[in-house]
Protein backbone atom coordinates (compact mmCIF):
# COMPACT_ATOMS: atom_id res chain seq x y z
CA UNK A 1 0.00 0.00 0.00
CA UNK A 2 0.98 3.35 -1.07
CA UNK A 3 -0.21 5.38 2.13
CA UNK A 4 0.61 4.19 5.79
CA UNK A 5 -2.68 3.91 7.44
CA UNK A 6 -3.72 4.19 10.84
CA UNK A 7 -5.79 2.58 13.44
CA UNK A 8 -7.35 2.55 16.56
CA UNK A 9 -6.96 -0.92 18.50
CA UNK A 10 -7.65 -1.79 22.08
CA UNK A 11 -5.15 -2.27 24.40
CA UNK A 12 -5.87 -5.85 24.86
CA UNK A 13 -5.40 -6.85 21.03
CA UNK A 14 -1.80 -6.18 22.15
CA UNK A 15 0.54 -8.57 24.00
CA UNK A 16 4.28 -7.49 23.78
CA UNK A 17 5.10 -6.74 20.03
CA UNK A 18 2.21 -8.83 18.73
CA UNK A 19 -0.73 -7.29 17.82
CA UNK A 20 -3.92 -9.12 17.03
CA UNK A 21 -6.94 -7.10 15.82
CA UNK A 22 -10.13 -7.94 15.54
CA UNK A 23 -11.94 -4.29 16.46
CA UNK A 24 -10.77 -2.86 13.61
CA UNK A 25 -10.99 -6.38 11.54
CA UNK A 26 -14.12 -5.94 8.74
CA UNK A 27 -11.73 -2.00 8.38
CA UNK A 28 -8.74 -3.61 7.13
CA UNK A 29 -9.28 -7.00 5.87
CA UNK A 30 -12.69 -5.89 3.89
CA UNK A 31 -12.82 -2.65 3.21
CA UNK A 32 -8.51 -1.81 2.55
CA UNK A 33 -7.72 -5.10 1.84
CA UNK A 34 -4.64 -4.73 3.26
CA UNK A 35 -2.54 -7.67 3.14
CA UNK A 36 0.50 -9.48 4.46
CA UNK A 37 3.66 -7.10 4.38
CA UNK A 38 1.45 -4.02 4.37
CA UNK A 39 2.20 -1.68 7.22
CA UNK A 40 -0.37 0.40 9.19
CA UNK A 41 0.25 2.85 12.34
CA UNK A 42 -1.59 1.23 15.64
CA UNK A 43 -2.25 3.38 18.53
CA UNK A 44 -3.96 2.76 21.59
CA UNK A 45 -5.24 5.66 22.83
CA UNK A 46 -2.30 6.27 24.74
CA UNK A 47 -0.51 9.15 22.83
CA UNK A 48 1.75 6.36 21.40
CA UNK A 49 2.06 4.92 18.02
CA UNK A 50 3.57 1.68 16.42
CA UNK A 51 4.37 1.47 13.13
CA UNK A 52 3.91 -2.23 12.51
CA UNK A 53 3.57 -4.90 9.45
CA UNK A 54 0.94 -7.30 9.10
CA UNK A 55 2.43 -10.83 9.35
CA UNK A 56 -0.91 -13.19 8.86
CA UNK A 57 -4.68 -12.54 8.24
CA UNK A 58 -7.71 -15.49 8.93
CA UNK A 59 -11.39 -14.87 8.95
CA UNK A 60 -11.50 -12.92 12.52
CA UNK A 61 -8.35 -11.31 12.94
CA UNK A 62 -5.31 -9.34 11.76
CA UNK A 63 -2.58 -10.38 13.11
CA UNK A 64 0.81 -7.59 13.10
CA UNK A 65 4.30 -7.38 14.68
CA UNK A 66 4.93 -3.52 15.76
CA UNK A 67 8.32 -2.60 13.98
CA UNK A 68 8.90 0.76 15.56
CA UNK A 69 7.32 3.15 18.54
CA UNK A 70 7.57 6.26 19.06
CA UNK A 71 5.61 9.52 21.55
CA UNK A 72 2.93 11.16 18.92
CA UNK A 73 4.01 14.60 18.37
CA UNK A 74 0.59 15.65 16.65
CA UNK A 75 -1.28 15.95 20.84
CA UNK A 76 -0.85 18.90 22.85
CA UNK A 77 1.19 19.32 26.21
CA UNK A 78 -2.51 20.29 27.76
CA UNK A 79 -5.68 18.85 27.75
CA UNK A 80 -8.80 20.24 26.60
CA UNK A 81 -12.25 19.44 26.90
CA UNK A 82 -15.20 21.44 24.54
CA UNK A 83 -18.40 21.92 26.19
CA UNK A 84 -20.64 22.92 23.05
CA UNK A 85 -24.56 23.36 23.13
CA UNK A 86 -26.38 21.53 20.88
CA UNK A 87 -27.21 22.95 17.57
CA UNK A 88 -29.36 22.30 14.74
CA UNK A 89 -28.99 20.32 11.48
CA UNK A 90 -25.26 19.90 10.68
CA UNK A 91 -23.32 22.35 12.71
CA UNK A 92 -22.21 19.59 15.32
CA UNK A 93 -20.52 17.78 12.63
CA UNK A 94 -18.33 20.72 11.49
CA UNK A 95 -17.51 21.32 15.15
CA UNK A 96 -16.29 17.85 16.30
CA UNK A 97 -14.73 17.34 12.64
CA UNK A 98 -13.09 20.91 13.11
CA UNK A 99 -12.09 20.23 17.09
CA UNK A 100 -10.11 16.89 16.77
CA UNK A 101 -7.85 18.39 14.06
CA UNK A 102 -7.53 21.68 16.64
CA UNK A 103 -6.18 19.51 19.12
CA UNK A 104 -9.38 18.84 21.40
CA UNK A 105 -8.87 16.21 23.72
CA UNK A 106 -13.12 15.28 23.97
CA UNK A 107 -16.08 17.16 22.72
CA UNK A 108 -19.50 17.31 25.26
CA UNK A 109 -22.79 18.53 23.76
CA UNK A 110 -24.85 19.79 26.03
CA UNK A 111 -28.70 21.03 26.48
CA UNK A 112 -29.41 24.20 27.72
CA UNK A 113 -32.56 26.32 27.76
CA UNK A 114 -32.26 27.87 24.68
CA UNK A 115 -30.67 24.87 22.48
CA UNK A 116 -33.09 23.94 19.63
CA UNK A 117 -31.30 20.96 18.42
CA UNK A 118 -31.65 17.30 19.62
CA UNK A 119 -28.79 15.01 20.44
CA UNK A 120 -30.43 11.54 20.74
CA UNK A 121 -28.60 7.73 20.48
CA UNK A 122 -27.80 7.71 16.98
CA UNK A 123 -26.85 11.27 16.49
CA UNK A 124 -24.30 10.89 19.34
CA UNK A 125 -23.15 7.53 17.24
CA UNK A 126 -22.44 9.69 14.17
CA UNK A 127 -20.58 12.41 15.66
CA UNK A 128 -18.40 9.46 17.63
CA UNK A 129 -17.62 8.01 14.15
CA UNK A 130 -17.02 11.75 12.75
CA UNK A 131 -14.57 11.93 15.78
CA UNK A 132 -12.68 8.73 14.72
CA UNK A 133 -12.16 9.49 11.30
CA UNK A 134 -10.95 13.07 11.85
CA UNK A 135 -8.72 11.55 14.37
CA UNK A 136 -7.16 9.08 12.21
CA UNK A 137 -7.25 11.85 9.22
CA UNK A 138 -5.39 14.54 10.58
CA UNK A 139 -2.87 11.69 12.32
CA UNK A 140 -3.60 12.14 16.35
CA UNK A 141 -2.87 9.35 18.71
CA UNK A 142 -5.41 10.05 21.22
CA UNK A 143 -9.07 8.99 19.67
CA UNK A 144 -11.20 12.07 20.66
CA UNK A 145 -14.58 11.19 22.50
CA UNK A 146 -18.04 13.24 22.00
CA UNK A 147 -20.17 12.63 24.92
CA UNK A 148 -23.61 14.44 25.73
CA UNK A 149 -25.06 15.82 29.40
CA UNK A 150 -26.79 18.57 30.72
CA UNK A 151 -25.65 21.96 30.90
CA UNK A 152 -26.40 21.19 35.21
CA UNK A 153 -24.16 18.45 34.92
CA UNK A 154 -21.70 20.38 32.64
CA UNK A 155 -21.28 22.98 35.31
CA UNK A 156 -20.72 20.21 38.28
CA UNK A 157 -17.18 19.27 36.71
CA UNK A 158 -15.90 22.83 35.66
CA UNK A 159 -14.19 23.06 38.91
CA UNK A 160 -11.96 20.28 38.16
CA UNK A 161 -9.99 22.31 35.37
CA UNK A 162 -7.31 24.71 35.68
CA UNK A 163 -9.42 26.85 33.97
CA UNK A 164 -12.72 26.87 32.41
CA UNK A 165 -13.45 29.65 29.67
CA UNK A 166 -17.12 30.88 29.33
CA UNK A 167 -17.36 32.69 25.83
CA UNK A 168 -20.23 35.06 26.93
CA UNK A 169 -21.50 37.68 24.06
CA UNK A 170 -22.24 39.99 26.83
CA UNK A 171 -18.90 39.82 28.64
CA UNK A 172 -17.82 43.26 26.88
CA UNK A 173 -13.92 43.40 28.65
CA UNK A 174 -12.59 40.17 29.77
CA UNK A 175 -10.40 38.41 27.31
CA UNK A 176 -8.46 34.68 27.15
CA UNK A 177 -5.55 36.87 27.43
CA UNK A 178 -6.21 38.36 30.74
CA UNK A 179 -7.45 35.02 32.15
CA UNK A 180 -5.59 32.15 30.51
CA UNK A 181 -2.11 30.69 33.37
CA UNK A 182 0.93 30.53 31.66
CA UNK A 183 0.89 26.89 31.99
CA UNK A 184 -2.65 25.18 32.31
CA UNK A 185 -2.79 21.16 32.11
CA UNK A 186 -6.49 20.68 32.14
CA UNK A 187 -8.55 23.75 30.20
CA UNK A 188 -12.31 23.57 29.38
CA UNK A 189 -13.98 25.83 26.85
CA UNK A 190 -18.04 25.88 27.23
CA UNK A 191 -19.92 27.59 24.27
CA UNK A 192 -23.39 27.51 23.53
CA UNK A 193 -25.61 26.55 21.02
CA UNK A 194 -27.30 29.54 18.69
CA UNK A 195 -29.87 31.25 21.29
CA UNK A 196 -26.72 31.43 23.61
CA UNK A 197 -27.05 31.31 27.41
CA UNK A 198 -29.87 32.25 29.42
CA UNK A 199 -28.64 34.76 32.19
CA UNK A 200 -29.34 31.83 35.38
CA UNK A 201 -27.22 29.68 33.25
CA UNK A 202 -24.09 32.27 32.87
CA UNK A 203 -24.71 32.81 36.70
CA UNK A 204 -24.47 28.56 37.39
CA UNK A 205 -21.32 28.41 35.55
CA UNK A 206 -19.40 31.19 37.38
CA UNK A 207 -20.53 30.58 40.62
CA UNK A 208 -19.60 26.64 39.23
CA UNK A 209 -15.69 27.90 38.46
CA UNK A 210 -15.87 29.30 34.97
CA UNK A 211 -14.72 32.79 34.09
CA UNK A 212 -16.51 34.55 31.41
CA UNK A 213 -15.19 35.71 28.69
CA UNK A 214 -15.35 37.75 25.46
CA UNK A 215 -14.69 36.60 21.87
CA UNK A 216 -14.21 40.41 20.50
CA UNK A 217 -16.07 43.10 18.86
CA UNK A 218 -18.27 40.62 16.59
CA UNK A 219 -20.83 37.99 17.92
CA UNK A 220 -19.68 34.76 16.09
CA UNK A 221 -21.79 32.08 14.95
CA UNK A 222 -22.36 28.86 17.39
CA UNK A 223 -20.05 26.81 15.26
CA UNK A 224 -17.46 29.52 14.53
CA UNK A 225 -17.03 30.29 18.48
CA UNK A 226 -15.19 27.41 19.30
CA UNK A 227 -12.68 27.17 16.06
CA UNK A 228 -11.76 30.39 17.46
CA UNK A 229 -11.09 29.64 20.99
CA UNK A 230 -9.03 26.26 20.08
CA UNK A 231 -6.78 28.02 17.72
CA UNK A 232 -6.25 30.94 19.96
CA UNK A 233 -4.80 28.44 22.81
CA UNK A 234 -3.11 26.50 20.19
CA UNK A 235 -1.16 29.63 19.20
CA UNK A 236 -0.45 30.79 22.85
CA UNK A 237 0.30 27.38 24.28
CA UNK A 238 0.89 25.21 21.22
CA UNK A 239 4.57 25.61 21.35
CA UNK A 240 5.32 25.57 24.69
Amino acid sequence: MSQVRRFFALSEERNGDTITVESQYHHMARVLRMRVGDEAIICFNDGMEHLSRVDSIDSKCVKLTILSSKQSDSENSYDTTLYFGVCKGDKNDFVVQKAVELGVNRVVLFDSKYTVGGCDEKKLERLNRIALEASKQCGRAVLVEVYHMTFNEVCRQLSAYDISLMCYEKQQYTTLFDVLPERPQKIAVVIGSEGGFAPEEVELAINSGAVGITLGKRILRAETAPLYVLSLLDGILGRQ
